[in-house]
């Protein structure tokens, strides 16, 4: 295992096992309905008598039981597995958030670190990149990422997410 990957099931969970969990549940529930099923068959004895009739509705209230404990194994499997879905939606869009932020980083860096101010015709200064004249306001705008970000989150942290969010929210986009 790579520690990203432990260090992500450590923080939102282990989609794979929790998904197994509820499969589990929904196992479970299937064998409670079962019995339920047998208590009901049960029921359905041919002698009469006052303790068959306790006997009977003692098994009635017993099924009735197990089926409610059935349906909510079936609730908490539901669960789960929308709780599995969440987490590797978020782990998603983390994922997407550290790639397009990461990029806009390292793009921002090395124009920074290899734009060169120079005077050209005489007055204006201009930035050139490799050679390459670059408008004033994007080194700016890769000085302002560089210094509100002076290092990234580590990999699967939330932290991706908020530094997106600031990117966009300067019009720091593409």
């Amino acid at each position: 295992m790579n520690r990203r990957t432990d260090e992500e099931r450590a923080v939102y969970g282990d989609t794979q096992q929790i998904r197994l969990r509820a499969t589990e549940l929904r196992a479970l529930a299937t064998e409670v309905r079962g019995r339920a099923g047998e208590l009901r068959s049960a029921a359905e004895l041919s002698w009469t008598s006052t303790a068959a009739d306790t006997f009977v509705e003692q098994l009635g209230t017993r099924a009735v039981s197990l089926e409610t404990s059935a349906t909510q194994l079936d609730d908490a499997a539901t669960k789960l597995d929308e709780h599995a879905t969440a987490v590797d939606h978020v782990k998603q869009m983390i994922e997407d958030a550290a790639r397009w932020v990461g990029d806009r980083w390292n793009d921002a860096v090395n124009l920074v670190s290899g734009a060169v101010e120079t005077v050209k015709d005489g007055a204006a200064k201009v930035f050139e990149f490799f050679g390459q004249e670059v408008p004033d306001f994007l080194v700016h705008q890769a000085k302002d990422i560089v210094a509100s970000t002076p290092s990234l989150p580590s990999p699967g942290d939330r932290g991706w997410l908020d530094l997106a969010d600031l990117y966009r929210s300067r019009g720091w986009t593409p």
